[in-house]
């Protein structure tokens, strides 16, 4: 099992340094720092990877989810989705939501083996250099 710290100002560096290391069109530090500036802003980090989710009433939006990619293929964003779906539980949180690429099949089967099912598609969705792309809106019942 994997140590997770949760979500300060503290981590920024860090947040920021994992999201350029995992995204082509990475957040800035000002990103995270405007996020961070929420009170519904819950999230896990290590020196792997990191999750964070929008808490709102019942719902937590999944936000970004990122591991180094010298760590996939470990469990670490299973294990991470796990613990965050137990951290938000203590705020009345009964589900968690997301938006995917519908064609970033690694991420669609690590949603599927945790529990994830389809509730919606949003089309054009994602503005990626092969043009728009269509995003599945997945559901997870905590």
């Amino acid at each position: 099992m994997s140590q997770f710290e949760h979500l300060s100002p503290a981590y920024v560096d860090l947040m920021t340094a994992l999201h350029q290391q995992c995204f082509d069109a990475p957040w800035t530090k000002d990103d995270f720092l405007s996020l961070l500036s929420l009170p519904t802003t819950k999230g896990l980090i290590n020196e792997t990877g990191m999750i964070i989710c929008s808490v709102c009433g019942e719902d937590a939006e999944i936000l970004t989810l990122c591991v180094l990619p010298q760590h996939r293929k470990k469990g670490i964003a299973t294990e991470m989705i796990e613990q965050m779906g137990n951290y938000i539980k203590k705020f009345q949180v009964v589900s968690l939501i997301l938006e995917v690429n519908v064609n970033n099949t690694a991420a669609l089967k690590l949603y599927e083996k945790c529990g994830f099912n389809k509730i919606g598609m949003r089309k054009d969705y994602y503005k990626t250099p092969a043009g728009r792309q269509d995003a599945l809106v997945l559901q997870k019942k905590l």
